[in-house]
């Protein structure tokens, strides 16, 4: 029942954006943010959808969009990591279960922090995303993977370092540059409880 519903969402606004819809509408980065949202809203209650392969196929769609977004900005990556969180959640090889998602986690939001790092719009609420969806030793080498990128400059941080930050403190120790495009989002920068 959820994926009809995400792909019929997803291929209108694929429609809206090759210009084939009949309407004289162009999707925006907000129509793909809502995309992305509407994959993982589901499974943010307690009532998800326990089945794996619509997880699979919902952030299918989430990373479709993504992908499609032509202009990036702080929600969007906020809501990329709450989907990658929410779709692909951290699983170990054992007897019932011998896929381990851990490593996709990993790749796919370092991919995405990379881009949001870049793009400047890295926000306290990825941050406590992040945090929350990895160990805490992976997620300290998920962020010191991007400080160790040439343009960054400042004070090497080291695990011990990020991980002994205040959790509503950490955002501000991190290069500026990561959040100069996203303190403007008021919203996704508050303090969470």
């Amino acid at each position: 029942e959820v994926i009809p519903k995400l792909s019929s969402i997803h291929n209108l606004l694929m429609k809206m954006d090759a210009g084939g819809c009949g309407y004289n509408v162009e999707p925006h980065t907000d129509s793909f943010n809502h995309v992305i949202r509407a994959c993982y809203a589901p499974w943010t209650s307690q009532d998800s959808p326990a089945d794996e392969s619509t997880r699979q196929k919902a952030l299918e769609i989430a990373r479709d969009s993504y992908s499609k977004t032509h202009w990036p900005d702080a929600h969007t990556y906020a809501h990329m990591f709450k989907a990658v969180s929410c779709l692909l959640p951290s699983s170990t090889p054992n007897a019932d279960n011998p896929n381990d998602t851990r490593s996709d986690r990993h790749n796919l939001c370092r991919t995405i922090l990379e881009s949001c790092c870049r793009d400047g719009h890295l926000t306290k609420s990825s941050v406590w995303t992040l945090r929350k969806t990895f160990p805490p030793l992976e997620f300290a080498e998920l962020l010191l993977s991007q400080m160790d990128r040439p343009q960054l400059r400042g004070e090497r941080m080291t695990k011990e370092k990020l991980l002994a930050m205040p959790e509503d403190r950490l955002h501000a120790f991190l290069p500026a540059e990561w959040s100069r495009n996203g303190q403007r989002f008021k919203g996704l920068n508050r303090l969470r409880r």
